[in-house]
């Protein structure tokens, strides 16, 4: 039976989400406190989460990031519930890995078709608790950075030797001052020096000491070392499903986006986020584009809507939701136009 756990201070709105999921025969468990929701899924793991925005103690993004922290939780379905004054939130909320939202004030039909669309989309991503976790490297960008050594999580004596394996993995391989112009730009060459040398210590302690090849002054990750990762499988699947055009394709690959690299400040890593961003949202775009082709409007606008918050200033974006829009009749058509985001008044 699907378990859904339902957050929201405002007790109407919860009891309204309760009613209509267990009618449709779910298991709801209730919370007015975010604080002790987050207790509980320490513990528990639901099947997806549906929460409101803006909430005391803890706010539903603020609980998002920590659930995403938790690598029992980075897969669950997470659903926002979000008035229209939390443009901002929810964009924020895309970004870190929120999975959908519904605007309030929502009827019982969207809610359900919400949660159906999130179960459906993510029943082949979640990892059952007792698998068996494979040889080599596993590595995790998108969502809580995580790395796998042999089935054990690496303890990284330091933040920078992380993010120099990151590094590392990214560019494949790197002079000693390539690395210090982007993990520290703002220190001289000595000092860059030395912090590259400390770093790439911690980093080879924090693994296995033959981690990291040297040759010809240029660093690189053993060439024979097994690894997966997740920025890469994105990046192959996505190329993969928009040269097939393939709806499910974009759809499953659509769900694997999520915030990259969180925690690390470094540009290089903001250059990272944006280059997956732009994926995510060719991906959007063109998943729209087939959906409008079969009569799918609504969900057509639903993409090109997370689209458009991914990038706000793309006028093609703008265009092609306004147009679905007019074609469904809908007065919002015209907020469209004047590229007045709706979700935000």
């Amino acid at each position: 039976m699907v378990r859904v756990v339902a957050i929201d201070d405002d007790a109407s709105i919860l009891r309204l989400v309760q009613l209509v999921l267990e009618r449709e025969g779910y298991t709801v468990q209730p919370f007015l406190s975010p604080l002790e929701a987050l207790e509980q899924l320490k513990t528990e793991v639901p099947d997806v989460i549906v929460c409101d925005m803006r909430m005391p103690g803890l706010s539903g993004l603020e609980l998002l990031t920590e659930i995403r922290k938790t690598p029992t939780l980075t897969k669950v379905p997470f659903l926002f519930l979000s008035s229209y004054a939390e443009k901002a939130d929810v964009r924020a909320g895309m970004m870190f890995g929120a999975d959908d939202y519904l605007g309030k004030p929502f009827s019982p039909k969207e809610l359900v078709a919400a949660i159906k669309v999130r179960l459906e989309r993510y029943k082949e991503l979640r990892v059952p608790a007792a698998s068996v976790t494979p040889p080599g490297l596993q590595v995790r960008a998108m969502g809580a950075p995580q790395v796998v050594w042999q089935g054990v999580p690496a303890v990284w004596s330091s933040r920078k030797a992380a993010e120099l394996f990151f590094y590392l993995l990214e560019k494949g391989s790197a002079s000693s001052w390539e690395v210090a112009e982007a993990l520290w730009p703002d220190k001289d060459e000595e000092r860059a020096s030395s912090l590259f040398h400390t770093t790439l210590h911690r980093l080879r302690k924090s693994l296995f000491s033959e981690l990291v090849d040297s040759a010809n002054r240029r660093y690189s990750l053993q060439y024979d070392l097994e690894v997966q990762y997740d920025v890469r499988d994105f990046r192959t699947r996505s190329s993969v499903a928009l040269q097939s055009r393939d709806l499910n394709a974009l759809e499953g690959n659509i769900a694997l986006f999520g915030p990259v690299l969180s925690g690390f400040d470094s540009d290089w890593c903001s250059e990272l986020a944006t280059s997956l961003c732009h994926i995510q949202v060719n991906q959007l775009e063109c998943a729209a584009g087939l959906l409008q082709a079969q009569g799918r409007l609504r969900e057509a606008q639903n993409l090109l809507e997370k689209a458009v918050q991914l990038d706000p200033l793309a006028d093609p974006l703008w265009r092609q939701l306004e147009g679905v829009l007019t074609r469904l009749g809908d007065a919002r058509a015209q907020a469209a136009a004047l590229r007045q985001p709706w979700w935000a008044n």
